[in-house]
């Protein structure tokens, strides 16, 4: 009877390791579902922020542009507005004060292209 006593005793054991076990499965399932879980609703969070960081700088780079241009289009104007000051302080040079004006019916061609042929 002892062989069946031992028997008994180790089918026990086993029956008890089984139970400890799965118990132990079960809650590193939970705390793996869990841990999924709040990787999931990070990785959303973390999407969420890098699509707003993305429109953000659509929307800074569009305010650039638009102050690029701005800009470029005042230093055009000044640049004209200086390449015409010089050419006329040239003319005043090489007229000696005011530039002459033509006689009548006679027309004179600019020296430099007006700004709206440029």
């Amino acid at each position: 009877m002892s062989l069946f006593a031992g028997v008994g005793n180790r089918v026990a054991e086993l029956a008890q390791e089984v139970i400890t076990n799965n118990a132990r499965f079960e809650g590193l399932e939970r705390h793996t579902t869990a841990s999924l879980d709040q990787f999931k609703a990070l990785l959303q969070r973390l999407d969420e922020r890098v699509q707003d960081l993305r429109l953000d700088h659509l929307r800074e780079r569009a305010d650039l542009l638009a102050r690029i241009t701005v800009l470029e289009g005042r230093l055009a104007a000044l640049s004209e507005q200086a390449l015409h000051a010089v050419a006329e302080k040239a003319a005043r040079e090489i007229y000696g004060g005011e530039p002459r004006k033509p006689a009548d019916g006679i027309r004179i061609a600019p020296i430099l292209p007006a700004a709206a042929d440029v």
